[in-house]
This record gives structure tokens, C-alpha cells and sequence, in this order.
């Protein structure tokens, strides 16, 4: 399933149409810098798991962090410009920059004390062990 963040959807809509790149058009008509609202995740849930991908190049490891609180997965960090363009001007711009936060809620519990995390090549992959009581357990049938 494809989903994309409205703020995205937006900004890609604009490009489209050839409006100013550079700003987000508010529903007003009012114009705003756009601003990076944080990665595009993916949420997979198996009968043991749920597993949360995030797409973060170029992110540092002290540029993020994770935590789980309340049944929720957070990722929260900022995607800093890596340089300033001092000759020329700038042509085209549609990386983003900027504070974000993430936030997932799971539909059943997980053990939260066995959460693993791992960062490689610009995706944090979050494994979540689903709690026993929550996974889904066939119940057989007798037949008479």
C-alpha cells in the first residue's frame, strides 16, 4: 500500500504544476517555506511482529533518536542542510530540512523491554515483539 503525507502530496502536486517549488501553498493561498515533516514509513505487522521502516539518508545517529511510550513508536530528530550555496543561486531545491517527529500507535500490545532498532544505508528498521497475550491464537473446533 502507498501512502504519502498530505504536506507531500502537496508539495509534489505543486511540482506538477509547475507552481514555486520553493514555498507550500497554505489553504488560505497563503505561502510558507516547505518544511520536512519527517521520514516516509512503512508498518508491517506479522502474528509475532510489527515492523516499522523509516527512509532517513543522510541522517547521523546523534541527528535522531527512537523511544516507546504509551504504545507508541517515536522517532523524532533533525535533518540539517549539509552546506550553504555561497556563488550562484540556487536552481531547483526539493530536499527538505528540519526538526520532525513520528509518531505510530499499535493496535495491540508489544513487549516494550525487547524493542530493537537498527540504522543501515539511510533506513532505521524498529522490530517490535508483539506481547503474548495480543497474538492471535487459532482455537480449534471440535466436530461431532
Amino acid at each position: 500500500m502507498f501512502y504519502m503525507t498530505p504536506s507531500r502530496l502537496h508539495h509534489e502536486l505543486d511540482r506538477l504544476w509547475n507552481i514555486d517549488p520553493f514555498v507550500k501553498h497554505t489553504h488560505s493561498g497563503e505561502k510558507q517555506p516547505f518544511t520536512y515533516d519527517g521520514p516516509s514509513i512503512d508498518v508491517e505487522e506479522t502474528p509475532d511482529a510489527f515492523m516499522v521502516r523509516a527512509e532517513m539518508p543522510g541522517l547521523e545517529k546523534d541527528q535522531f533518536s527512537v523511544t516507546y511510550e504509551d504504545d507508541h513508536l517515536v522517532i523524532r530528530g533533525e535533518k540539517k542542510q549539509k552546506r550553504e550555496c555561497k556563488e550562484g543561486n540556487v536552481q531547483w531545491m526539493e530536499c527538505s530540512y528540519g526538526s520532525f517527529e513520528r509518531t505510530v500507535h499499535f493496535p495491540s500490545p508489544v513487549e516494550s523491554n525487547q524493542v530493537q532498532a537498527k540504522y543501515q544505508n539511510g533506513v532505521l528498521e524498529v522490530r517490535l515483539n508483539k506481547n503474548e497475550a495480543s497474538k492471535l491464537k487459532e482455537i480449534p473446533i471440535k466436530f461431532n
